[in-house]
């Protein structure tokens, strides 16, 4: 990865030999690359990967200076894309349970007339619509799916939903990237022991370093059953075929079948759920933002930072309190009623002099 940003620097900024190479045309491009809505995180790593090269010519006495080694960091904290807030605890239940029933739901919906006269449906798909899902109406759309359609698609529609669940949760309680998530197979999990854990390899974490990841013991039941229903599935299916029927997972299997469009359908799940994709002050919900609600309940429920900056598996602490921790949840006014009582003895009027 520092190469090939190290290769495209000396690309695009034409630098043909060492002598060649000096700050302003990177500061330039860094410019650049700011207008065409690069990121201030992914501008930096472009810098860092000429200061590193920069200092091992100095190094190795290729250079007798690095000339890169004053090109400003461009500020995340102002130059942002995406500012996410985090949800709430009463969102996320809402969330959880519109996100279980939707796919079956979505099979159930009531035809709505485009019409003068709502008892008159047309033919034309010009003229009607499919009712949207919300909190109100989404029980009874899945009550109607059921009452029309086979019990074998009723099955797969619900358990598309109870994998989708479990994946928000999933991200939710354990402050997992999208991708790292998709990385983990069912031989990367450990339940047995006194605490559930799941090992992320270092070639799928984005710090590169690998970790252990602790899963909550509620969590840990839940992904069980999940992977038992998939083994009893498996073992029907090769039941049927007449092939050996096999006594656990595959150990390469993957934990959850991620979808391709796994951002559009959460977009979709928070407008049946009533939640809107933006706030008042313009930050967004997307999936990472399940990570900054995750950082966020840490800390919310009094973890010390520097315990919520290791469950983050960040760098530095001012990343974990500045950027994936929302103001707005915390209890701000219970910590500062928290302080210690400075009560001291009212002020005595002087009386005034004749």
């Amino acid at each position: 990865m520092l190469r090939r940003r190290l290769e495209r620097l000396i690309h695009d900024c034409r630098f043909s030999t060492l002598n060649k190479m000096q700050a302003g045309p990177i500061e330039k491009w860094l410019v650049d690359q700011a207008d065409t809505g690069l990121s201030a995180s992914t501008r930096n790593t472009y810098r860092e990967a000429a200061v590193c090269f920069g200092n091992w010519c100095k190094r190795t006495h290729r250079m007798t200076y690095n000339p890169f080694a004053n090109v400003p960091r461009a500020d995340q904290n102002v130059d942002r894309r995406h500012q996410r807030r985090a949800l709430t605890k009463d969102e996320l239940l809402r969330l959880l349970r519109i996100v279980r029933l939707r796919p079956l739901a979505e099979n159930g919906r009531k035809i709505i007339s485009l019409k003068s006269e709502p008892d008159q449906l047309s033919t034309k798909r010009a003229k009607w619509e499919y009712e949207p899902l919300s909190v109100d109406n989404i029980d009874a759309a899945a009550g109607r799916a059921r009452v029309v359609l086979k019990p074998d698609i009723i099955g797969q529609l619900e358990a598309t939903g109870y994998e989708r669940m479990l994946i928000y949760k999933t991200l939710v309680l354990t402050g997992l990237r999208k991708g790292e998530l998709a990385s983990l197979t069912v031989g990367q999990l450990e339940f047995d022991g006194s605490v559930a854990y799941a090992v992320l390899y270092a070639a799928d974490e984005k710090n590169r370093k690998g970790s252990n990841i602790p899963i909550r013991a509620d969590l840990a039941v839940e992904l069980t059953a999940w992977l038992d229903e998939r083994l009893a599935n498996l073992q029907e299916i090769a039941g049927r075929s007449g092939k050996p029927i096999p006594a656990r997972l595959p150990p390469a299997t993957s934990l959850f079948n991620m979808p391709t469009g796994l951002t559009r359908i959460f977009d979709r799940d928070l407008a049946a759920a009533g939640i809107s994709k933006r706030d008042e002050r313009n930050r967004v919900l997307d999936i990472h933002a399940l990570r900054v609600t995750f950082g966020t309940h840490l800390c919310a429920a009094g973890v010390p930072l520097r315990t919520a900056q290791a469950a983050m598996r960040h760098s530095k602490p001012e990343l974990t309190a500045n950027i994936y921790t929302d103001p707005k949840l915390l209890d701000v006014a219970g910590a500062i009623n928290a302080l210690p009582s400075l009560a001291t003895e009212p002020a005595v009027a002087k009386k005034s002099q004749a």
